[in-house]
């Protein structure tokens, strides 16, 4: 092997190196990665900072940090919705007319269900696996709280053609658990715009 041959080796193991060491750094010494840049994201106040790898999130309420969250790049996560964000997504759930939500039915249990989703439109949606569940307190819905710290969505996004209907399967036993009795709903993102489906458990 020729000098010039064992320098760019060299180069690249220790590149390599850098770059493990450096994802393993954010994964157990809990820190950004070294080699990184901030993104803020679509709340405004919170951020994160993305590495070759790893991505760690800070997500904010009202300037003050609630949780850090650090996840490997093939997972998708996003900061949960606060009350006053809640308040303001209200305002739009269930008005777009791209698409519909339903449970199929015999399907629902307090672990999951399968969802059958109609594309409306004379267009092409797109939806990915995210979805997030809310159950009914006093009168509102108030987000549920993930029992695990790390979780993430696969980063995929399915194509719906006009007036087809597209049936997903979700288990939320591993992010949720088993849910009480109660009123819930389940909120997707289907074209960029939110649609829920309500339900009862007990």
């Amino acid at each position: 092997m020729n000098k010039r041959l064992k320098i760019i080796l060299i180069v690249i193991l220790g590149v390599i190196g850098l770059i493990v060491i450096d994802t393993l750094q954010a994964l157990l010494l809990k820190g950004n990665p070294i080699l990184s840049f901030k993104v803020e994201l679509e709340d405004d106040d919170s951020y994160a900072y993305k590495g070759i790898f790893m991505d760690t999130y800070y997500c904010v309420k009202e300037e003050d940090i609630v949780s850090v969250n650090r996840y490997l790049k093939f997972s998708k996560f996003t900061c949960p919705i606060d009350n006053d964000e809640m308040e303001e997504l209200e305002k739009y759930l269930n008005t777009v007319n791209d698409g519909s939500m339903s449970i199929k039915e015999g399907t629902l249990t307090n672990s999951g269900l399968t969802l059958i989703i109609t594309n409306l439109s004379n267009d092409e949606i797109i939806l990915g696996e995210e979805y997030s569940i809310d159950k009914k307190e006093n009168g509102k819905w108030k987000p549920l709280t993930p029992i695990i710290d790390n979780y993430g969505f696969n980063a995929i996004g399915y194509i719906l053609k006009p007036n087809n209907n597209f049936e997903s399967n979700i288990d939320w036993k591993g992010l949720y658990g088993e849910l009480e009795s109660g009123e819930y709903r389940l909120i997707k993102n289907v074209n960029d715009k939110y649609v829920s489906v309500e339900f009862k458990i007990g």
